[in-house]
């Protein structure tokens, strides 16, 4: 395999799984578009170098994540989530995180902050946001 290939391979955008689905059509749909931004980043950081054009692709993902985390911050108290907090505190890291990997002149070439961010996202989905899966589906009569 060619270094080109090696680090497009983890740039290719990533699909839908419904293993994501939490229950909430409203945190679906945002879960959805997080993975969209994150691809459409990946997509950009293969297709450029310009750095203002990836740092408005950067930004956009961030403010699409933002606007996420606010909406299930709202609903924790409304299904009762015990992990209410700590959840709370891993969506400041991972703030955090898109900051410095994406925002910063750090030594990270922009294909792989892209993936990593990516990857930062998907492993939250999938470690904690289906943790309070079972709260959304016991609201809902599941």
């Amino acid at each position: 395999m060619s270094l080109q290939a090696a680090v497009d391979l983890p740039l290719r955008p990533l699909e839908w799984l419904d293993s994501f689905t939490i229950g909430d059509d409203g945190i679906d749909g945002e879960h959805r578009a997080v993975i969209d931004a994150a691809n459409d980043l990946c997509a950009l950081a293969l297709a450029t170098r310009d750095a203002a054009t990836l740092r408005g692709a950067a930004r956009e993902l961030i403010a699409v994540v933002e606007a996420h985390f606010a909406s299930e911050e709202a609903l924790f108290p409304s299904i009762g989530f015990t992990g209410m907090l700590t959840h709370m505190r891993e969506h400041l890291s991972i703030r955090q995180s898109l900051i410095e990997l994406l925002l910063s002149e750090g030594p990270m070439p922009a294909p792989v902050a892209a993936a990593t961010a990516r990857l930062l996202l998907v492993e939250h989905m999938v470690r904690y946001d289906l943790g309070f899966k079972t709260w959304v589906q016991h609201l809902r009569g599941y």
